[in-house]
């Protein structure tokens, strides 16, 4: 078994997943709009009244289930969709929690309050992603310094690779 094949089968094994992006594998029209194959299906996006949301939820995982959309986590890289977070090493994603947790206590008025707050740390490198994604889900406020911080070190880690390039 190829191993694009089985990133293929192991993005897509658990069905529609609402939350993960989602990318069009077979053409068709929405929203007035053509979707290509390989395009990111971005849906939720696209202007919906509160009360239909449900009922586009439902079209979604419909265009899921007959094949037209499929789950891609090289594609997501490659067309830097979502948080990006896992394109952070854990050394990367312990620098961010650290410039986060510093944002943080300049906003806290006590000690308690800061370690109240503070973003928790793991040595498992799945479940620290998954605690600074809660942490981001619950302190909105927080997303643009989130947004800056993780692509200086996104476009950090890309220029060393870039220079290593060059210096090979």
């Amino acid at each position: 078994m190829d191993a694009d094949y089985k990133t293929y089968k192991q993005d897509n094994a658990f069905g529609w997943q609402v939350d993960w992006p989602v990318f069009v594998k077979r053409s068709f029209f929405m929203f007035n709009k053509e979707w290509k194959a390989g395009e990111e299906f971005n849906w939720t996006d696209q202007p919906c009244r509160g009360e239909d949301f449900h009922n586009l939820q439902l079209k979604v995982m419909t265009l899921y289930n007959t094949g037209r959309l499929h789950h891609d986590s090289s594609r997501e890289v490659q067309q830097k969709v979502g948080d990006r977070l896992g394109e952070l090493t854990a050394d990367e994603v312990l620098t961010l929690i650290r410039k986060m947790n510093d944002i943080l206590k300049k906003r806290c008025v006590t000690s308690k309050e800061f370690q109240d707050k503070r973003i928790k740390q793991s040595k498992i490198l799945e479940k620290q992603r998954g605690i600074l994604r809660s942490w981001i889900n619950r302190n909105h406020w927080a997303l643009d310094e989130y947004t800056v911080i993780r692509d200086e070190l996104l476009n950090r880690a890309n220029n060393k690779y870039i220079k290593e390039d060059l210096d090979s």
